[in-house]
């Protein structure tokens, strides 16, 4: 399974079952960036797996197919943030969030653009596409787009 179709999967999987009255709140931006901040800098202390105990569940398998030499050394530039809003589903809510959409360089100096989901698990916040530098993205359905936006990176 590609990380894309993985991305895909974890949207439909994560529904809210709960039957909670209420959505979980939408992480702001300035909490976004904040959690982003701690990813990023378990990947500069050489700890790229390290960053799947920040994400969800499909973290790990999208590392362990992923080259090592592409693990970025430099931060992730916000271009953009967008969220979507938690939605009735059966008895729960589907999952929603705060996504921010990420430019940087990865570890072999190429391009890439990528979309992280934060959102509430319980009291802390987690990720989809944890691995940023991947170039997955997030779709405002369940599923993902191809390829980067044209001209959303410096």
């Amino acid at each position: 399974m590609t990380a894309r179709g993985l991305a895909v999967a974890l949207l439909v999987v994560l529904a809210a079952c709960d039957g909670a009255s209420a959505p979980p709140a939408v992480p702001s931006e300035l909490e976004a960036r904040a959690y982003l901040d701690t990813v990023v800098t378990r990947v500069a202390s050489g700890d790229a797996a390290g960053i799947c105990e920040l994400g969800s569940g499909t973290c790990a398998q999208i590392l362990r197919r992923a080259d090592p030499s592409r693990v970025p050394t430099t931060a992730p530039i916000v271009v953009g943030t967008r969220v979507i809003e938690p939605a009735r589903a059966g008895d729960g809510w589907s999952l929603g969030g705060r996504v921010l959409e990420l430019c940087g360089r990865d570890g072999l100096d190429e391009p890439y653009y990528s979309e992280m989901l934060v959102f509430r698990d319980g009291p802390r916040l987690i990720s989809t596409a944890t691995p940023y530098w991947l170039g997955i993205g997030i779709a405002d359905s369940p599923m993902t787009r191809e390829g980067p936006p044209a001209n959303k990176c410096p």
